[in-house]
């Protein structure tokens, strides 16, 4: 490739036909994105649930461009309670913002349950704060996710924690977590019981404290 230098003040002219200068023409990026937003919201056959989904646009490791493009779908489906949940509806805060899961209450056991509608691998996680049980009876706090599977049970996330006397806790952080392979149809359900394996009324735990998290992690992204 050429380049002549012009009266030496650093300005180079290039032969003529070294660059087509129609070269820099770039596509039409603008319609580009028109076509693929009605592509992606407007198509009542593909993709017409799809309206509030992110894209992802991947690169390779060196910064090059390749042609994968995917959805990633809202991934959160979360109930945090408050104190005195089970005589008050509006204490309970469902964030709960996609398909996976159907979040629900159960006014007969007091869980916070919620349906599975899709198989696969799930993350579990809850986590509540006791306190004042120094002025209380109870000597267990057993907290944990029950999934029901047609007619069996499976404890998932459990905490147990146990104590030899009453006064000898006035505050319990319960923690739950676990990984695991979940079917369409299988329902959860958030249990807190104590040491005779009845309900721990929610006035004993903390405001702003308590909450059920259940995640769909089969989101193999590039």
């Amino acid at each position: 490739m050429e380049r002549l230098l012009e009266d030496w003040q650093h300005e180079y002219r290039a032969t003529p036909n070294e660059y087509p200068i129609s070269n820099n023409d770039r596509p039409a990026t603008y319609d580009q994105f028109i076509t693929l937003r009605d592509t992606l919201v407007f198509s009542n056959k593909y993709y017409a649930d799809k309206a509030g989904r992110s894209l992802i646009i991947w690169t390779k490791l060196d910064g090059t461009p390749t042609d994968t493009i995917e959805i990633r779908e809202p991934n959160l489906s979360k109930m945090s309670f408050q104190p005195w949940y089970e005589s008050d509806w509006s204490l309970i805060d469902d964030e709960t913002q996609w398909n996976y899961v159907t979040a629900w209450y159960s006014e007969s056991a007091n869980p916070l349950a919620c349906t599975i509608n899709k198989t696969w691998r799930y993350r579990i996680s809850h986590k509540q704060q006791f306190v004042n049980l120094d002025t209380t009876s109870i000597t267990r706090v057993h907290t944990f996710v029950r999934q029901h599977h047609w007619a069996s049970t499976i404890t998932r996330a459990a905490f147990d924690w146990e104590w030899s006397t009453v006064w000898e806790f006035k505050r319990v952080t319960a923690f739950g977590y676990v990984e695991c392979d979940l079917e369409k149809w299988d329902w959860l359900e958030l249990l807190m019981l104590d040491q005779n394996d009845s309900h721990i009324d929610s006035s004993y735990t903390q405001l702003n404290s308590n909450w059920r998290h259940v995640e769909y992690i089969d989101l193999a992204y590039n």
